[in-house]
């Protein structure tokens, strides 16, 4: 099984396998399949797996698009700031060729206005989203999109709850309740722990 998840984690994640097009159904979005074929003794055996990273292109804030990459979809775990988006804010710092000595030159305010910010920074980490794991040889007589739907129409909308938090329409306490702790703020979850 690690082997198997080992390649699931390098897998591609590709539009193809986007079950929100395959299945067009929106509230899909950011699920993807994931096939591998196996040869076994008996045969040829098919792991499927369901599971989800953010689309590549999401609206976030109101109608700002968002990229996300390869990358950060692989990693599956996201830090975003409710109510505007972080690398509007942190832009400058970013660009600078020492962001060190950028830092040294902010005025007290601008330095206590971004370390504020992080009681309203929330992490979403798809990681923590269930997955599905379907096995399938020549012999299951299982109905593998019926089995499919079944997980996906039992999952709560990540997304939703997602942009929903981001655009203050729920608080962040409400988000982490409602996505089953999948979407916190980790200084709340640490000052509850103390």
């Amino acid at each position: 099984m690690e082997e198997l998840e080992l390649k699931l984690v390098k897998d591609k994640i590709k539009e193809d396998n986007h079950l929100a097009n395959i299945y067009k159904n929106k509230r899909y979005r950011g699920w993807y399949r994931h096939n591998f074929i196996e040869n076994k003794s008996f045969g040829f055996e098919e792991n499927i797996f369901i599971r989800f990273r953010l689309p590549p292109k999401l609206a976030l804030y109101g109608k700002v698009l968002r990229n996300f990459t390869e990358e950060e979809r692989k990693v599956g775990i996201h830090r975003m700031l409710v109510g505007e988006d972080l690398q509007d804010q942190i832009k400058s710092i970013l660009e600078d060729e020492n962001p060190q000595e950028y830092m040294k030159t902010l005025d007290d305010e601008t330095v206590a206005n971004l370390l504020d910010n992080m009681k309203n920074m929330i992490t979403f980490n798809c990681n923590k989203i269930p997955y599905l794991h379907i096995v399938s040889n020549e012999f299951s007589k299982i109905d593998i999109n019926k089995e499919i739907r079944n997980f996906l129409d039992s999952q709560k909308d990540y997304l939703q709850i997602f942009k929903d938090v981001l655009n203050k329409n729920i608080s962040i306490e409400e988000a982490s309740s409602s996505s089953s702790g999948i979407i916190v703020n980790e200084l709340i979850e640490l000052s509850e722990l103390s």
